[in-house]
């Protein structure tokens, strides 16, 4: 006779199907330890900070009150748009010495 699950478990098995369902991860069968059972194998891969790494909005004085309702927005910022401009310099000087 099935157990009945936990609150805790009916949780987990929702949110392992809303991750499937967006395609977070993916669950494979597989036998182990004589029984079938599935492997969870996450499918979303590092994130890689490096491209933002140096961006000036992390240490801003003005963070608190920058975004699109703001009274800085980051359309307008000089020190955003001198950042983006200077990576993108460096990424081209990059780019042209391979």
């Amino acid at each position: 006779m099935p157990q009945k699950l936990t609150n805790l478990e009916e949780r987990a098995i929702r949110l392992l199907l809303k991750h499937e369902k967006k395609g977070m991860v993916k669950r494979v069968k597989e036998f182990a330890k004589d029984r079938w059972t599935r492997r969870l194998i996450p499918l979303i891969r590092e994130v890689k900070l490096d491209p933002i790494r140096g961006a000036p909005c992390l240490s801003c004085e003005y963070e608190h009150i920058c975004g699109r309702e703001g009274k800085i927005k980051p359309e307008n910022c000089p020190k955003l748009e001198s950042w983006v401009l200077e990576s993108y310099r460096s990424s081209l000087k990059k780019s042209s010495k391979r």
